[in-house]
């Protein structure tokens, strides 16, 4: 799901798995591996967010809030293409997405 909007895949761990992501001892290659798995897909949702996300003063939960197209700014790029879950969806180009 993320591939549509960035070429990078974020680490997405499941909450039992923080303890061994964040412990500093962890020296064990082959178990902190198997934690860097593609997160499920089902358990994601994308939506439109405001395009506050693009200032890294913005530090708050209202950059991942939903947002109506009415709130949306226009941009000066596109992002395409969209997530095929949304192909059904009415988008404008250049719509900011929050995968979460």
């Amino acid at each position: 799901m993320t591939s549509a909007v960035h070429d990078r895949m974020p680490v997405m761990l499941d909450p039992e798995s923080y303890d061994i992501w964040l412990d500093p001892g962890m020296r064990d290659v082959a178990e902190a591996s198997e934690l860097l798995k593609p997160y499920d897909a089902r358990r994601m949702r994308c939506y439109r967010v405001s395009t506050r996300i693009n200032h890294v003063a913005n530090d708050d939960e209202e950059c991942s809030t939903p947002v109506e197209l009415a709130e949306i700014q226009n941009h000066l790029f596109v992002i395409a293409p969209f997530p095929a879950e949304a192909a059904e969806r009415d988008w404008v180009p250049g719509e900011i997405f929050a995968i979460t």
